[in-house]
């Protein structure tokens, strides 16, 4: 039985297919070492939320998240051996920016008459004309995501584990824009834009596969 955990978390307005590119490319050389989890938080099918196993110096879990799976993570299991951040940020969607309000309300507004209208625009913005869902949307829990977001501030949380982490942002990220983020040490930039993960699989698994091994996890 493997010791080691990877755990996948997607970003608001997607589900765990989000990560299949990305897995296809990472597969041969994670499966033999880890244990894979994707969580699915039911914005389209139904939420699945894998057990995070217990720390114990026997069990180790890892991380990837992409945008709101970050913030989840940071509220719901602020605990992890290594994690790998891709667009996501504890407060760049909190009341201090209020443009960003301004966009956040407005995209609720429209989600209580045409979802499909907004996630469009959404993709679109993210760096993807289409992305493949089920056709059962659940706005309520898309709307409560960005009710969450658009309030919310966790940079104190973020201090409170200090084992490796990296956070990957892009260039031309048309939802988290670069410039209005705080920069930490564990910041990287790089070109690309909000849906990297996916677009990408090749440079992002790369970058994850580095980052295994330069902390001996591979």
């Amino acid at each position: 039985m493997k010791n080691k955990n990877l755990y996948f978390i997607h970003g608001w307005g997607f589900d765990s297919n989000f990560w299949v590119p990305l897995f296809r490319e990472l597969k041969k050389n994670i499966e033999n070492s880890f244990e894979i989890s994707f969580f699915n938080f039911g914005y389209f099918n139904k939420p699945f939320y894998p057990k995070i196993k217990e720390k114990n110096k026997h069990n180790k879990n890892f991380f990837i998240t992409h945008s709101f799976g970050y913030n989840w993570l940071l509220k719901n299991f602020n605990y992890y051996d290594g994690l790998i951040n891709f667009c996501g940020s504890s407060k760049y969607f909190c009341c201090e920016n209020i443009k960003v309000q301004k966009q956040i309300n407005e995209m609720i507004k429209m989600l209580k008459i045409d979802p499909e209208i907004v996630l469009k625009k959404f993709y679109i913005n993210s760096g993807i004309r289409n992305y493949k869902k089920d056709k059962l949307i659940n706005t309520e829990l898309l709307i409560e995501s960005l009710n969450i977001l658009k309030n919310e501030n966790l940079e104190r949380l973020e201090k409170i584990n200090n084992n490796p982490k990296l956070n990957i942002y892009c260039s031309e990220d048309k939802i988290l824009n670069v410039k209005n983020l705080t920069k930490s040490k564990n910041d990287v930039i790089i070109n690309g834009d909000h849906c990297l993960p996916f677009k990408s699989p090749k440079k992002t698994s790369k970058i994850i596969l580095n980052f295994l091994r330069e902390h001996d996890e591979l």
